[in-house]
């Protein structure tokens, strides 16, 4: 059951950087001109040229925090997969665990505060097109990253204590 976990945060690891790339080519294929002058033309229909004009710097900035929320979310992927290798070998609760639950804290840290520039961009967005772009805090985040470093801590202490008991054994 475990192997198939770690295949299963395999795959979605993998997800995770062809969602991101083809984001990220998306964003890229603005800036080729006939692309560009094709989807100027389109939301100026709508709109006026500074809108759109600043609405796409905006889009590409945001597609620009894809790729550091990707590597975060790849770090958090190796993590778990490095952890459940440990529960597979029967020796989970290990002074690395503990090192790799800090990793995945720090991880889910910097998603949230790539969120938050994420919603002063889309706040901004809203600005200028006059429309709400759909954007609020996630406090769940900040709490599962608090938590992550909370587990690292406990791992270490009980990685301490375990060596300490067989120490005396």
């Amino acid at each position: 059951m475990l192997q198939r976990i770690v295949t299963l945060l395999k795959v979605l690891n993998w997800l995770n950087w062809v969602v991101a790339f083809l984001f990220v080519s998306c964003s890229v294929a603005t800036l080729i001109p006939p692309f560009e002058n094709g989807l100027t033309a389109l939301m100026q229909k709508k709109l006026s040229a500074d809108q759109t004009t600043e609405i796409l710097q905006i889009g590409r900035m945001i597609d620009l925090l894809l790729i550091p929320t990707a590597y975060a979310v790849h770090r958090i992927f190796l993590a778990i997969i490095a952890i459940v290798k440990t529960a597979i070998a029967g020796d989970p609760f290990i002074t690395d665990n503990a090192h790799r639950l800090r990793i995945v804290g720090w991880a889910l840290l910097a998603i949230q505060i790539i969120d938050l520039f994420s919603g002063l961009l889309m706040m901004r967005l809203s600005e200028v097109s006059g429309e709400y772009a759909g954007w609020s805090p996630a406090v769940t985040g900040w709490l599962a990253a608090l938590l992550m470093f909370v587990l690292a801590r406990i791992f270490e202490h009980g990685a301490r204590m375990r060596d300490d008991l067989e120490g005396t054994v």
